[in-house]
């Protein structure tokens, strides 16, 4: 079996996300610059050290090390090539939410890879998202949304209560519906 080479350190240290590498023991061995970013701890303090204390929030860190395990009694897992939201431990101890995506860097359980994506943006939109629907739903004014193409796609309380027709009635349909004739 030939040995797999992998590129170096300063290939993943251009990489925009998060880079993490494990050796089939969970001792990290490669860690990027944008992984120091997100999670502060330098490249220096992380490689050569369990994934596990440095990453894994100790609530997960079973569930962890049994998947480790597992995949190497078996050469199974059921996380390789699949994103996964989870949190990850940063090294003031915060958690916060990534998306990550793992795989195995060679048959036979030798190195595992792992990037990441910091998902507190997308978690701070989406709940600013929320606000902006609830104040939508509970205005008193009509509000209504519409396509360029003139197709009405949503329809709040208030635009019932003024114009008279149930959100079920309006969208979907042309905005001209409104102009009398």
């Amino acid at each position: 079996m030939t040995e797999v080479q992998y590129p170096s350190s300063a290939w993943f240290d251009a990489a925009f996300d998060p880079y993490i590498a494990t050796d089939a023991a969970g001792l990290i061995v490669e860690w990027n610059r944008a992984a120091m970013e997100l999670l502060g701890w330098t490249r220096e303090q992380a490689v050569g050290q369990p994934l596990e204390a440095l990453v894994i929030p100790p609530r997960h860190r079973e569930q962890y090390r049994a998947g480790l395990e597992h995949y190497q009694a078996t050469g199974e897992s059921s996380t390789f090539d699949r994103r996964l939201a989870i949190v990850a431990l940063t090294c003031d101890g915060q958690e916060i939410p990534v998306e990550i995506t793992t795989w195995a860097g060679e048959a036979g359980g030798g190195r595992f890879n792992a990037f990441l994506r910091d998902l507190r943006s997308r978690d701070a939109a989406s709940a600013l998202q929320e606000l902006h629907a609830a104040v939508v739903r509970s205005s008193q004014d009509a509000i209504i949304t519409k396509t360029l193409q003139g197709i009405i796609t949503s329809w709040n309380p208030g635009a019932e209560k003024i114009l008279g027709y149930t959100a079920e009635e309006a969208v979907g349909k042309s905005i001209l519906m409104l102009i009398p004739l």
